[in-house]
């Protein structure tokens, strides 16, 4: 479970969300709102890799109290990834396996639909939008997380990487019971996911509701 209390969020003095109490058992989640609705600063707030007011828990283990824990618990992909332009993909990958762990699942089936091997050996800093998202993907796969969290996953990806990865998550989440939310403001992304499995928020006005 995913349990927010009093959580809110401001930028210069400005109120960005404002929930006061919300929470969701694990599933599949696509989370919807316009541009500039707050999606992003909540699923960091989630991930625990941005500060804010109230409480946020994961599974029971408040993130505020043990954000290492939370984020060994929680993974997450941003929309417009960015990496040390020197570094190559494949140090990233073994970096963040070291830290994470290796993951239950196999990464080599994602590995391939991506073709990320053709560009892993190379430095970030050449890499394409649609690159930079693959590898980013990847890399919130990697671990043994209890959710994972993509914003905009499918923006830059061709259609056959996009098949590959909707696959690639409906798998994860059935056979290893990994929690997904994924956030979207286009249509296109409940064709994408499969609307019969999905369960969607909507984050509107600062604040979040299941509908």
């Amino acid at each position: 479970m995913i349990e927010l209390v009093n959580f809110s969020k401001k930028y210069n003095q400005r109120s960005v969300l404002d929930i006061e109490q919300w929470s969701i058992e694990k599933g599949w989640y696509l989370l919807k709102g316009v541009n500039g609705s707050g999606k992003s600063t909540l699923l960091l707030s989630m991930a625990a890799q941005l500060p804010f007011e109230g409480q946020i828990s994961i599974n029971g283990t408040f993130i505020k109290q043990s954000p290492r824990l939370c984020r060994k618990k929680v993974s997450y992909a941003p929309a417009e990834p960015q990496f040390p332009a020197f570094l190559t993909g494949r140090h990233l990958l073994s970096f963040f396996e070291k830290i994470k762990g290796d993951a239950c699942w196999d990464l080599n089936d994602l590995m391939e639909g991506f073709s990320v091997n053709e560009f892993l050996d190379k430095a970030t800093g050449a890499y394409s939008s649609g690159m930079l998202k693959k590898l980013s993907l990847l890399l919130a796969f990697t671990g043994r997380p209890e959710w994972i969290l993509l914003d905009e996953p499918f923006n830059g990806l061709d259609i056959a990487s996009a098949d590959k990865l909707s696959g690639f998550i409906w798998a994860v989440h059935e056979k290893y019971k990994v929690g997904f939310i994924i956030a979207s403001h286009l249509s296109y992304g409940d064709r994408d996911l499969g609307p019969g499995h999905l369960q969607t928020l909507l984050l509107e006005n600062g604040k979040l509701q299941n509908l």
